[in-house]
């Protein structure tokens, strides 16, 4: 089963992140909580604007018309373009889904490397055992 966009955001949670949005303009903050209908929650928000990409004052590096610092935002999923994820994110970690890899591991297809397993004693023939008396 292929790993869903709303779970992938809610495994961002405490994590920076930037949303462009549908009107050009920015979100950078961090994610508190996803909805199940991925609206995204972010605390320490930093909204840019920006000039219309129409305008005529556009430019190749558009500086933000107005910058709004914000505790709380909350963003709905229709409106976000795009999610920018920062460089230092380990995304091997968040893409692994924990059902495959358990169904794996029992499956024996996967070592296990949890270590949850009992310890098995090996048995080697100079072993000697001991004698009661």
């Amino acid at each position: 089963m292929p790993l869903k966009l709303t779970n992938f955001l809610r495994k961002l949670q405490n994590q920076y992140v930037t949303l462009e949005l549908q009107n050009g303009s920015t979100v950078y903050g961090m994610v508190i909580s996803v909805s199940p209908h991925s609206n995204v929650n972010l605390r320490d928000a930093t909204l840019d604007r920006y000039y219309n990409s129409d305008s005529v004052y556009s430019e190749v590096t558009p500086q933000p018309i107005s910058t709004s610092h914000l505790k709380n935002i909350n963003v709905k999923e229709c409106f976000i373009r795009q999610v920018i994820l920062p460089d230092s994110l380990d995304l091997d970690s968040i893409l692994v889904n924990a059902n495959e890899v358990n169904g794996l591991t029992r499956s024996g297809k996967l070592a296990d490397l949890g270590g949850n397993r009992k310890r098995r004693r090996r048995s080697s023939s100079n072993m000697t055992k001991r004698l009661r008396g």
